[in-house]
């Protein structure tokens, strides 16, 4: 599908039709409106493209998509229906009635992800914005895919929704930040391949929140309730919308919010490492991922056979062609418990070194990079595959495998975070989406008066939660 083409030539006077498949036809009605053209026309195909054969494309073009494209080109399309005006200002109040009238009516503008919400009356938001210094229509950004204002007062709008605390702002704000840069790539979230964004959050500000590192993280009340605002934010001031364009094959799952176990971690923690900040600062650190939670299980007390198994499950993590594309430079983090980074740290090595052996030691086999690749998406036939398994192969192999000589991790793309239950021994791996998703590093803005706004809560002061 390409809907471009058609747009600039509907703006020339000259008329066109968008070809989509089935499910992509919310997509090109929200794009025309993106580009200010509403029943943008279409005609679509009912088959799947690259499993038809050349026969049955034929006859679903004769006898369907043709006929579409033609009634798209001589006859006036009713645009669809506008349920709210689009000029509605921050403040103004949209709707009022009782908490199950004000769910019905966000669901119906398809501003709720189809759970209750609470209703973001102007005290609530107003009490959200206490914990940021930020003027509340500064601009953070112009947020695809729908390209709205992203400022905080619409951080505040979808964290009352989501349910989160007000003292949360300020973890919200630069998550928010984080999206808007161009390495994490917000444009893509919308990917058929169920683009997931997760968010990492270091320094005293985690153990403060009571935000979880240990078991159980993404899980938990303060993390769910995080996962689920960034979930709004990008239907909400995002535009995206499932069934539209939110085109995950087998939908999304919501974002993955969790803290990095500082107090675990035998190497420093992420934002000092990667971004150079001190230990006592606060940051966010948020990428994109494609895969969560097929987990190993390491044991012993050999750190090169343990290094063995995490190499071996991020070089067959993420998407299939990635270890035969040496260009793609597919980002990964690498998670492991406590236990796991303490042997390995008891055997001597350091981040960088641990980071060399796996760089070093994450390949396959020539038959195996070829089986993954064998028929992905439109090609390539099992000969072709096997010839570009051959060129991406090194000369060597792997520690373990010496017939292991395909793939593409370096000491540069990727990470390591420890995190999860601190009794026992896993390891998964977050593997990107090729080269979409940077790491990407947002220092944590407090207000001025942020310990006394927590004294008033009954926190204890930040300074208590410092390594």
């Amino acid at each position: 599908m390409s809907a471009m083409p058609v747009i600039w030539a509907d703006k020339m006077g000259i008329p066109g039709v968008v070809l989509a498949a089935t499910t992509f036809l919310p997509l090109v009605i929200n794009i025309g409106e993106q580009y200010e053209l509403r029943g943008l026309r279409s005609a679509h195909y009912t088959g799947s493209w690259l499993l038809d054969s050349d026969e049955d494309t034929r006859k679903i073009y004769e006898d369907i998509t043709l006929e579409e494209a033609v009634k798209g080109l001589t006859e006036d399309k009713e645009p669809p229906p506008i349920l709210i005006d689009p000029d509605i200002q921050p403040r103004d109040i949209v709707f009022t009635g009782t908490i199950s009238e004000v769910n019905e009516f966000f669901k119906e503008n398809r501003w709720s992800d189809g759970g209750a919400i609470i209703p973001p009356t102007i005290e609530r938001v107003e009490e959200f914005l206490k914990y940021t210094d930020l003027p509340e229509d500064e601009l953070i950004g112009i947020m695809p895919v729908g390209y709205h204002r992203l400022t905080p007062w619409y951080v505040a709008v979808n964290a009352v929704m989501a349910g989160c605390r007000p003292e949360y702002m300020p973890v919200l704000i630069a998550i928010a930040q984080g999206h808007m840069k161009d390495s994490f790539n917000p444009a893509n979230i919308g990917s058929t391949g169920t683009y997931v964004p997760y968010c990492i959050i270091n320094g005293p500000i985690y153990r403060q929140l009571n935000i979880e590192a240990e078991q159980g993280n993404i899980s938990a009340e303060p993390n769910f309730a995080i996962a689920r605002w960034w979930a709004l934010l990008i239907r909400n001031v995002g535009d995206y919308r499932t069934n539209i364009n939110y085109m995950g094959t087998f939908g999304y799952p919501l974002p993955f919010i969790f803290a990095e176990d500082e107090l675990n971690n035998p190497w420093g923690p992420l934002h000092v490492t990667r971004a150079g900040l001190d230990k006592n600062d606060n940051a966010v650190t948020i990428a994109g991922a494609w895969s969560y939670l097929r987990q190993s299980f390491p044991g012993g007390t050999n750190a090169d056979e343990i290094l063995g198994m995490i190499a071996y499950d991020a070089v067959t993590s993420g998407p299939l062609l990635s270890p035969l594309d040496q260009d793609w430079h597919t980002p990964k983090t690498i998670l492991m418990t406590a236990p796991v980074a303490r042997v390995i740290a008891n055997n001597g090595y350091t981040l960088q070194e641990m980071k060399e052996f796996l760089a070093a030691n994450a390949k396959m086999s020539v038959e195996e990079a070829a089986i993954r690749a064998t028929g992905t998406g439109d090609g390539p036939s099992w000969e072709t595959a096997l010839e570009m398994a051959k060129d991406a192969a090194s000369d060597t192999g792997t520690t373990f495998r010496p017939d292991a000589t395909v793939g593409n991790l370096s000491p540069d793309n990727f990470e390591i975070i420890v995190c999860g239950d601190p009794s026992r021994n896993k390891q998964t791996t977050l593997s990107g989406v090729f080269a979409y998703s940077q790491l990407e590093t947002t220092q944590i803005q407090l207000p001025a008066n942020w310990d006394n706004l927590m004294a008033d809560l009954g926190y204890a002061p930040l300074s208590d939660f410092s390594l």
